[in-house]
């Protein structure tokens, strides 16, 4: 090895060193999921947003639900992260919330939300996922019907 790679090495242990060490106390701070939850409406902060989410025990990850399901419902670089810290939180929170939040993100939907959701659903519970696919089929839009029966299908 080089000696310049050494070097470099050694410099990016300590700074994720000094990262877990910042990040420990700022999930300390009453004002954490605060400035966690504007994050995720902010491009520049979205990574940091989801992997600070992803540090606090899947119990006290509930406050994000709603910042999750919003980048689970579409394609984006978090999607299938935060489709899995969903899948993570404790189930039957989950189940009691879920439905009335996809109806909520299914008013203005398109073809790719409805298949982000209906994916999530099929891992929350095959019921749930063929509800959403049912209504997918009485779409008006030929892409949000394939969808629901693609799910279906399966």
């Amino acid at each position: 090895m080089e000696k310049q790679d050494v070097e470099s090495w050694g410099e990016l242990k300590r700074a994720f060193s000094d990262y877990v060490g910042l990040r420990q106390e700022f999930l300390k701070k009453a004002s954490a999921t605060r400035f966690i939850q504007s994050a995720f409406s902010i491009p520049e902060e979205r990574s940091m947003a989801v992997s600070l989410v992803a540090s606090y025990p899947a119990a006290e990850r509930i406050v994000f639900f709603k910042q999750l399901m919003s980048l689970a419902s579409y394609v984006n670089g978090f999607t299938e992260e935060c489709r899995g810290l969903i899948l993570d939180l404790p189930r039957d929170w989950v189940m009691s919330r879920i439905e009335s939040e996809v109806d909520e993100i299914l008013i203005n939907a398109d073809y790719e939300e409805y298949r982000c959701l209906l994916e999530l659903c099929c891992g929350l519970s095959r019921d749930l996922m063929i509800k959403f696919a049912r209504r997918a089929l009485g779409s008006e839009d030929e892409d949000i019907k394939e969808a629901g029966e693609d799910f279906l299908s399966r």
